[in-house]
């Protein structure tokens, strides 16, 4: 028991020493534990960031394929307004050129009758181009009905 009381110091210290490696392992093994946490919860958090990404994506490449339909579409209402007054040109050309070359337009009297039967048809032509594009229009107009519900 001398033994103790006179190096009491130093064993003292190495008491303490020891207890402060245990604390320090100790601590080094919660912090180990917690950073392998940390990390397994940042993989998650990372695959769910690529998924909802992905997920982003391809609601974007879908609105754009939608987007491109529509213009699409539009292009086709264009085109189908321009088609059809090219072919009621063509049509009022081909009637004018059907009364210059009439033996009836040699006469002032003859060709005002036959310019007074084009005029009182215009109305029958507007009717039909207007109502030909109409039913484009409406056929369009499923198909765009049809894509909405594909949306």
């Amino acid at each position: 028991m001398s033994f103790i009381c006179e190096h009491w110091e130093a064993l003292a210290s190495l008491l303490l020493s020891v207890v402060a490696i245990g604390i320090a392992i100790y601590s080094s093994r919660q912090t180990s534990k917690e950073a392998t946490r940390q990390i397994e919860s940042i993989q998650e958090l990372s695959c769910q960031t690529i998924e909802n990404t992905t997920k982003e994506v391809e609601s974007i490449k879908e609105l754009a394929k939608l987007q491109i339909k529509s213009a699409i579409k539009q292009m086709e209402v264009e085109i189908e307004k321009a088609y059809i007054s090219i072919k009621k040109a063509e049509q009022e050309i081909k009637e004018m050129d059907d009364i210059k070359n009439s033996s009836l337009s040699y006469h002032k009297e003859g060709r005002e009758k036959l310019l007074a039967d084009f005029k009182e048809h215009q109305a029958d032509r507007d009717f039909m181009s207007n109502s030909n594009l109409m039913q484009r229009l409406l056929s369009i107009k499923d198909e765009l009905k049809e894509m909405e519900k594909q949306v």
